[in-house]
């Protein structure tokens, strides 16, 4: 086996083992958001009281029932589109270009072999 076929082998193992590495990054992926992120959404949904003093929907829903706040937060984070996060598109950019490199590391693996 010549030295360059030795080298295009150990390099498609690597690339697979990353691209099984960042598979499991998408699988588990979380947006990174926290309970100000989801604060703002609440202000913004819905007006702020006005009574001598402003009370927003959040401080009203998080100090009156702070249950209701927590499921709400649940469901706000359940319901965001990784697609919007840079991480994420970053994550699956890198996956498809890992995907090219695998696919022309086999067709010269497969070249190499039929020398």
């Amino acid at each position: 086996m010549s030295k360059e076929l030795s080298n295009k082998r150990q390099e498609l193992e690597m690339a697979r083992a990353r691209l099984k590495e960042l598979a499991r990054d998408l699988d588990i992926f979380e947006p990174d958001v926290d309970e100000l992120d989801y604060d703002e959404w609440l202000d913004e949904l819905y007006e702020p009281y006005e009574c001598g003093v402003t009370i927003y929907a959040s401080d009203a829903l998080k100090n009156c029932d702070p249950i209701a706040y927590r499921c709400g937060f649940n469901d706000y984070i359940n319901s965001l589109d990784p697609e919007d996060f840079e991480e994420y598109r970053d994550i699956k950019e890198e996956i498809d270009e890992l995907e090219s490199d695998i696919f022309d590391l086999e067709q010269e693996i497969e070249e190499l072999e039929a020398e």
